[in-house]
């Protein structure tokens, strides 16, 4: 499989255009035609990561924070970030890194921080993105319709929630007079055709709009394909770092040792401005910028990765309680589900890094 397919394969879950702007996510270093038969996952692309790779003759590393963030200048041997770059390109190994469109995706670190810690009826709160999406209902000959049909598919239309491939036909009858100046795939000119079609509906999101009609006229046998194009109200899918669900009601100190238990922690810190949680709210990382809308959304407690003094001291003022329990605790815990998901993309060898661990320690 080639490091190009795997991308694009990882965009279908979650989206590249939901990355925030300010982000540098993407195919960062590398052939993207690459062959790739071994692939190691990592939170961070470091030095012992890099050499780990090298090692374990890995072809590509897909990390979820970006091995390049800021621009640069010059490569060179005299900082960590260019000796990383060079060893890699060196050996001929590729990286992804997928930062904050896995932290807002259906699959992402949200969304796997609240599974880990037993959260029930998950759903978003603080969104991101919302994505808004049309109808676009394609008539086209009933021999050709599976080939039309995958043209859509294969580049984002038909995909509904957790369901792919989502299409509706029905079957009639067209009719058309080319001109003398058509080159008509059916029929004669100046002549009425009547021909068995197919309308084919399906949905996609407005933003690849474009892209899919143009994969659709590509396909499709006519040289005037006819074709309806809509908005609709629904679906509407919302991205959003922040997560929130229910456990069944716990005391607070009970909850806060099933976080350090749960995500392996040295320790957590905490305010604690009630005695009784049933509602959590979650944010991998650094998401106490959602403090607030946890309260709002009625979170009884927010468990988050980083959350400073005045943070902290802010939430305890407006009665809430946040437990913070470490960036790379709460963001690492997405890496297997991100290794089991590359892994099912086809006959590939697919491994945590095992040199990668938690920075900080505590005395």
């Amino acid at each position: 499989m080639k490091a190009r397919e795997i991308y694009d394969r990882l965009c279908e879950h979650m989206p590249i255009r939901i990355k925030e702007d300010w982000d540098n996510s993407g195919f960062l270093l590398g052939d993207t035609n690459k062959e790739v038969g071994r692939v190691l996952v990592t939170l961070d692309v470091t030095a012992d990561v890099a050499r780990e790779a090298v090692k374990g003759k890995f072809d590509l590393i897909v990390s979820h924070h970006p091995l390049i963030f800021s621009p640069i200048k010059s490569i060179t041997d005299r900082d960590p970030l260019s000796r990383v770059i060079t060893e890699l390109i060196k050996n001929d190994v590729a990286v992804i890194s997928m930062h904050t469109n896995y932290d807002s995706a259906r699959c992402g670190v949200g969304t796997v921080l609240a599974k880990t810690l037993g959260l029930k009826n998950v759903r978003v709160f603080g969104e991101s993105r919302v994505e808004t999406y049309m109808k676009l209902c394609v008539f086209v000959p009933a021999e050709d319709k599976e080939r039309v049909a995958e043209a859509l598919f294969s580049h984002g239309a038909g995909r509904l929630g957790e369901y792919g491939e989502c299409s509706f036909s029905s079957e009639g009858t067209g009719t058309f007079t080319p001109s003398t100046d058509a080159h008509p795939y059916i029929g004669e000119a100046e002549k009425r055709e009547s021909v068995h079609e197919v309308k084919l509906e399906v949905i996609l999101p407005k933003v690849k709009a474009g892209e899919i009609v143009s994969a659709m006229r590509a396909a499709h046998p006519y040289e005037e394909p006819a074709f309806d194009l809509y908005d609709i109200d629904y679906p509407k899918e919302v991205f959003g770092y922040g997560k929130i669900g229910e456990t069944d009601e716990t005391d607070f100190l009970d909850f806060a040792r099933l976080v350090k238990e749960r995500l392996s922690c040295e320790r957590v810190r905490f305010v604690k401005s009630c005695d009784r949680i049933r509602t959590v709210a979650v944010g991998g990382g650094s998401c106490a910028f959602l403090i607030p809308e946890a309260q709002a959304a009625g979170a009884d407690v927010f468990v988050t990765g980083d959350a400073k003094y005045h943070e902290m001291l802010d939430a305890k003022e407006a009665g809430m309680s946040v437990i913070a329990a470490g960036h790379f605790q709460t963001e690492d815990v997405a890496i297997p589900p991100l290794a089991e998901l590359i892994a099912s993309f086809g006959d590939l060898y697919v491994k945590k890094s095992e040199t990668h661990t938690a920075c900080e320690r505590y005395i």
